[in-house]
């Protein structure tokens, strides 16, 4: 068992009964508030200022409130940070304001370790919800109230690799394309090219089941997720079209090398990575060989250019002695321009704000590290990407029996397993876990 799960269990079988203070008064006189964070950032990709964008919101929120001083503890790797943080509650010492992994969000809320933030937006007339994206917003829902709001975002992009495509005459798919588009241009690039008898040119990696039934419209499980649907003929469809487009890759198993050598022509990745990559110096060292850029997913018929959005949040610790000052400090980090734009320098995410992400200060931001004369990607597209993404259930045993689907659904992607039959299974055996 994942240390992760471990820690979640041992804060289920502890009652939230007794109320404590996690924040007191701090040297000369002045009222400390603390948060929880993680170093590295949320993306898992190299990002040498993970706590500058910190450290410059603190010392801007001390400013501005100048009775408060804000503290945290440095040093906590992402992977460890759901245990420590699990453990601060254990001992009633949870910070004030925290960052919420996304595994951990419904957990959290279920257990009233979150605070219902919606009292507090209804009170406060300077607070404008509206201004967020709708998608980022609903990630931090929990049984229709809000518990985070979104500190950072990022949806799935599939990466194109231009010059392989430039190779074989096909142009880079406009931002409408479709899985016929993206099933022939995978079907053509796959090739020999060294004549040795075996496959080294191929058309993607790492297209899962995932991307087909989200981008062909599927609905897996109802609003609180108590039933599922996997035993359908449109995630038999999706599933089926997975299996095809890899199918095209042979006896050829490949990883994320063969996208780095140029030896892939599609990749859906987080648009973190375009962000952490693209840029000088990170270009140079990563994708030297070929030009590449990122287009939306392509849309099956029937569904839509739809991307999963991934989501960092934040939330206000539920016992906290100093809800109002929490509230504000919260609104620092997720809700205040200047915090949303040094995002674009400090992180690899990007502004849950549509109005900061569309601003021609973040392009500007994007674009001033960009190798040569490229052009950061359109930012008007990749906003509509966002609108149009879907989010992650927020029920607590959504990672469970997605998990459990990977597993299942993987020898009927990349084996000979019935793909009816496998189906009809995972039917009864997600049921069995969501009511279990």
């Amino acid at each position: 068992m994942k240390r992760t799960q471990r820690a979640s269990l041992c804060i289920l079988m502890v009652p939230l009964l007794l109320s404590s203070v996690f924040s007191g008064c701090g040297t000369r006189g002045l009222t400390e508030l603390t948060i929880g964070i993680f170093s590295g950032g949320n993306w898992d990709v190299p990002n040498p200022n993970s706590y500058a964008l910190f450290d410059e919101v603190i010392r801007r929120f001390e400013e501005e409130h100048p009775q408060y001083r804000v503290t945290y503890r440095s040093g906590t790797l992402k992977e460890d940070y759901s245990e420590w943080l699990a453990q601060r509650i254990l001992s009633d010492d949870a910070p004030d304001v925290f960052l919420v992994l996304s595994e951990d969000f419904s957990t959290f809320a279920s257990l009233g370790i979150l605070q219902e933030l919606d009292p507090l937006m209804e009170k406060d007339d300077g607070f404008d919800p509206g201004v967020y994206y709708g998608t980022a917003l609903q990630a931090g829902h929990y049984q229709g109230k809000q518990h985070a709001l979104p500190l950072e975002i990022a949806p799935t992009m599939m990466f194109v690799n231009k010059t392989l495509l430039l190779s074989e005459g096909i142009d880079v798919p406009s931002a409408d394309w479709t899985w016929d588009d993206f099933y022939s241009i995978c079907e053509q690039v796959t090739d020999d090219r060294n004549g040795d008898g075996e496959l080294d040119q191929f058309g993607c990696y790492g297209f899962t089941w995932r991307e087909a039934a989200l981008t062909d419209g599927n609905v897996l499980f109802n609003a609180d997720g108590t039933r599922c649907f996997f035993n359908t003929k449109p995630l038999a469809d999706a599933v089926g079209f997975c299996r095809s487009v890899n199918a095209l890759n042979g006896s050829v198993t490949l990883s994320s090398d063969d996208y780095d050598a140029g030896r892939v022509a599609f990749w859906p990745y987080l648009f973190s990575n375009y962000r952490a990559y693209k840029p000088y110096p990170f270009a140079i060292k990563k994708f030297s060989d070929f030009e590449w850029d990122c287009v939306p997913l392509p849309a099956g018929p029937n569904g839509g250019n739809t991307s999963d959005l991934h989501t960092l949040l934040m939330g206000v610790n539920a016992r906290t002695s100093q809800k109002n000052a929490a509230w504000e400090l919260l609104k620092f980090f997720t809700y205040d321009s200047e915090t949303q734009f040094s995002l674009f320098e400090y992180s690899h995410g990007v502004s849950p704000l549509k109005e900061i992400t569309e601003s021609a200060r973040a392009s500007a931001i994007l674009q001033k590290d960009m190798p040569g004369d490229e052009n950061f990607v359109d930012m008007k597209m990749l906003s509509g990407v966002i609108e149009d993404a879907y989010v992650v259930p927020n029920f607590k045993k959504y990672q469970e029996v997605m998990t459990l689907a990977d597993n299942v659904l993987f020898p009927v992607v990349y084996g000979g397993a019935n793909l009816e039959t496998t189906l009809k299974n995972l039917q009864r055996e997600i049921s069995n876990a969501l009511t279990g």
